[in-house]
């Protein structure tokens, strides 16, 4: 059983690798089974005490280019990841739209949401969930899944509603950013019914009649996604790190989405995500259509400049470092210096 194998937690039935699109020159006797599902593998388990402070190291691609960067050995970051904007977002295809109403940009600087029909929820594909398995993550379906590989792989979080649990009309689907007010309360999926504080500066998302997401740490029950979902809402979002922090403490909630939100993820990297997770849900679901894409930010992003002296740079480190030592240095991570 796939349980077994470590593949997923279905202890029920055989695997019929036929269904699951494998190579026809794979699927023959004699291929060994690793092979198949890259399971001749090893995983590196890293203490994050040493990346506490660093947003970026939550997620793969960050750690592999913390990694490269101690070896001098050059890093470079997947296509999609650094994409040209203009030309990656995806066409619209649907009619499907989203307003967004963001009561509250200094807690939440960019909210990116994208609604999406033609959806067929299934299993993963078995590469999908034994990756997933690997990592210590239950594969749920091919919509969660794709959220949280995304997540693994980058360090941002994602949440998929269920379009027509939170629909406004059947075309249209209402969000409000707001903190919460008298009597605001919602059932999370953890199966908790949480009364709000007005007092916390907790961010929850509401549809026209409804709270029915505690941004950033949990999705509310009432607008999950299920076997008979047909459309959803794809978000990436970013949110303050301090008021994730107090709310996870005030209603006792510690999800990896909240982990990761309290390091402050960056605002540039909710783009790529969210543009690389429609492609992955194109792959696994023909037919998929995409309606318009909403992003509210509060402010461009702009890179941070730092002017700094090598002078400056050997004394903090007490080492004797020449400039172009230091430049090929940030060059293997991808950071570049305007003077070479």
């Amino acid at each position: 059983t796939a349980k077994e194998l470590n593949l997923n937690n279905d202890h029920e039935s055989l695997i019929n690798l036929s269904n699951h699109n494998l190579p026809e020159d794979q699927l023959k006797v004699g291929t060994p089974f690793k092979q198949l599902f890259n399971l001749d593998d090893i995983i590196v388990d890293f203490e994050n005490k040493m990346f506490t402070h660093r947003p970026d190291c939550f997620g793969h691609l960050g750690v592999s280019r913390e990694v490269a960067g101690i070896q001098n050995i050059q890093f470079k970051s997947p296509d999609w990841y650094k994409f040209d904007t203009d030309s990656s977002f995806p066409k619209l295809e649907s009619e499907l739209k989203i307003e967004v109403d963001n009561q509250v940009p200094e807690l939440c600087p960019r909210y990116m949401v994208i609604p999406i029909e033609g959806i067929e929820v299934k299993p993963s594909p078995l590469w999908m969930q034994s990756f997933l398995t690997r990592l210590g993550i239950k594969p749920i379906n091919n919509v969660v899944d794709v959220t949280n590989y995304m997540m693994v792989l980058t360090g941002q979080p994602m949440h998929a509603f269920d379009f027509d649990k939170v629909k406004f009309n059947d075309q249209l689907a209402k969000f409000t950013l707001h903190k919460p007010k008298k009597g605001d309360q919602l059932k999370v999926l953890n199966g908790k019914t949480l009364q709000f504080d007005p007092a916390v500066d907790t961010i929850l998302i509401s549809d026209h009649q409804k709270v029915m997401d505690l941004a950033g740490m949990m999705g509310g029950a009432n607008s999950e996604i299920d076997k008979s979902t047909k459309r959803i809402v794809l978000e990436c979002a970013n949110f303050d790190m301090y008021a994730i922090r107090r709310s996870s403490m005030k209603y006792g909630i510690f999800t990896d989405a909240v982990t990761m939100y309290t390091k402050g993820q960056s605002t540039a990297q909710t783009e790529p995500v969210i543009v690389k997770a429609i492609s992955m849900l194109k792959e696994l679901i023909p037919g998929l259509k995409v309606g318009e894409l909403v992003d509210v930010k509060k402010d461009a992003f702009e890179y941070d400049h730092l002017t700094i002296t090598v002078d400056k740079v050997n004394q903090v480190l007490g080492l004797s470092l020449t400039d172009l030592e230091i430049v090929d240095m940030l060059k293997n991570v991808e950071i570049y210096s305007q003077d070479h």
